[in-house]
């Protein structure tokens, strides 16, 4: 139920009290952990849990190589018992790659993962503001309505004294009267249009998610404290944006180790197992062949040179890119800061001029029992008090959604 008083509480609270922005409204505690099960939070946690998977594979070593075959088989006389050198072989190959470039592989690889867990959470963080500016619109809907309800009361109170006039042939009892059927008018329409921000911001909420209907899950739910749940300070590199480009930057830094890997040599071992048969002038034998391998990186100049450059590119934009996203953030947190402020400024203003015409409606009240004043002027100061409110609310509303926009920006809970 809107009140000045809470009004007046709120606004001492977030500019006297707390450093950090806070809501006007509770929040559904359920919510949060409602949204962690999102079709696309739930894509993302699949594709990093095959990452992880993906990353100790890397980590590993190849297959190994089976070998079988016949060598030195002559084709002018087929024969495994007449030529020498014939024979039958079965061994195996074991390549090892550098243990460097398979560490520094798999350390990409589950850097990913990392970034793909940062954006479940970013996803998460972002669905949760918007539900929250869905339910500030509510929220502020149904407060309108309320004065709305209270303004229809004063006009048809109005409207009963005026007609209490107008039988007596007050002149200007019939122009007021006229005057109401204006104001009727203007009520009705910010009725229906109250009904469709209502009606918009339920469609919203509701739309997060397209199976999971929020509303239904929340029934009976705890409510939790705007001003306690809200203080989330502004650390040092809490910007999501900011730390997605900084998850960014470490898989460009370590993409940079595996290409460098790539100047360093793979080693093998082959081990063979020979079977010759017994001819007619030889005896026939077994023997083994064991064998190391080496890969020698001599095209380096013409493929790792290349690709180790542009790896290196990459690791500098993103660098960069950390810099300029804190810069954006900052400049969006500054901007938002500064239109929350002006629409708290303006509720303080309001809430002056609000205990202004209530010293007047005392005094106006006063003179009207006493029968010295007009029952018009008192009727006019009751519905500018409620204009007011009114507007406050709406300024309450844009505070509520510029805070909830600050702290989309930072991480942590909202």
């Amino acid at each position: 139920m809107f009140s000045f008083k809470k009004v007046h509480l709120f606004v001492w609270l977030i500019v006297g009290i707390f450093p950090f922005p806070v809501l006007s409204f509770d929040i559904p505690s359920k919510v949060y952990g409602i949204l962690e099960e999102h079709p696309a939070v739930q894509k993302l946690k699949l594709q990093s849990n095959a990452a992880l998977l993906e990353s100790s594979a890397k980590n590993g070593l190849p297959d190994p190589e089976l070998m079988v075959g016949i060598n030195n088989f002559p084709l002018t006389k087929p024969s495994f018992d007449d030529y020498l050198p014939t024979n039958k072989s079965i061994g195996i190959k074991q390549m090892f790659p550098s243990l460097a470039g398979r560490e520094a592989r798999a350390e990409t690889i589950r850097m990913r993962s990392s970034l793909i867990d940062l954006k479940s959470s970013y996803i998460v963080h972002q669905l949760f503001g918007k539900y929250l500016k869905a339910h500030a619109e509510k929220v502020a809907s149904d407060e309108r309505r309320v004065v709305l309800k209270e303004q229809r009361y004063l006009l048809d109170r109005f409207e009963k004294s005026l007609n209490a006039l107008a039988e007596v042939s007050d002149a200007k009892a019939f122009e007021r009267l006229a005057a109401l059927d204006v104001q009727r008018a203007d009520l009705e329409l910010r009725e229906i249009l109250l009904d469709e921000i209502a009606a918009s911001a339920l469609t919203q909420m509701k739309a997060i998610d397209e199976d999971l209907v929020i509303q239904n899950k929340l029934d009976g739910a705890n409510k939790l404290d705007g001003a306690n749940k809200l203080r989330v300070p502004l650390e040092p590199y809490s910007f999501w944006t900011e730390l997605l480009s900084k998850v960014s930057r470490e898989i460009a830094s370590a993409d940079v180790i595996v290409k460098s890997s790539a100047y360093k040599p793979d080693f093998g071992v082959s081990l063979t197992y020979q079977q010759r048969e017994k001819g007619t002038s030889f005896r026939g034998d077994d023997w083994i062949s064991l064998k190391a391998l080496i890969r020698i990186p001599f095209w380096a100049t013409r493929t790792h040179d290349n690709r180790l450059a542009a790896a290196k590119a990459k690791e500098n934009a993103a660098r960069l890119g950390v810099s300029l996203s804190r810069r954006d953030s900052e400049e969006q947190w500054n901007i938002l800061n500064v239109k929350r402020e002006s629409a708290l400024n303006t509720i303080a203003r309001l809430l002056k001029k609000a205990d202004v015409l209530a010293q007047s409606l005392k005094a106006n009240r006063n003179n009207y029992e006493s029968g010295l004043g007009d029952i018009a002027s008192f009727h006019t100061i009751e519905m500018k008090q409620l204009q007011i409110k009114d507007q406050i609310i709406q300024y309450k509303l844009k505070a509520d959604k510029t805070t909830i926009s600050l702290h989309m920006l930072i991480r942590g809970r909202v």
